[in-house]
């Protein structure tokens, strides 16, 4: 059975989603993941408030909104699923509901889940 390791990055707005759906996927197909790991959120060299900044910048007024639009529905999409009890809110939610380890580091994470993969510990890893 082959291993994945999924190393990501702490997007409850694009990334968990996709990893939602995809989780199940891979499992059903005989995929065993032997670990999440999520790193904080970074675009390029810019972190915290630099990121707005820069989709403000090179998307405009009116894309920006339009993405703010959807990160804030988005946002209370899942904590309403969270608050009916259904819903999955975070990576670590995620991991707990399909019983795999999760694991959230910085940017050293790479390293440590790259030996790790080199050492037989998963066949790959997906970020």
């Amino acid at each position: 059975m082959p291993k994945i390791a999924i190393i990501s990055e702490c997007d409850n707005i694009w990334a968990l989603p996709v990893w939602q759906k995809a989780i199940p996927l891979l499992q059903q197909n005989g995929m065993d993941i032997v670990g999440i790991w999520t790193c904080p959120v970074k675009l390029g060299g810019f972190s915290g408030i630099n990121i707005p900044k820069w989709y403000f910048t090179y998307f405009g007024a009116l894309d920006f909104v339009r993405l703010g639009l959807f990160s804030l529905f988005s946002g209370l999409r899942r904590r309403f699923q969270q608050y009916m009890g259904n819903g999955i809110s975070n990576f670590a939610s995620l991991a707990e509901r399909y019983g795999i380890e999760y694991h959230y580091r910085d940017a050293r994470i790479y390293n440590a889940t790259l030996a790790s993969i080199k050492d037989g510990q998963a066949n790959a890893g997906f970020s």
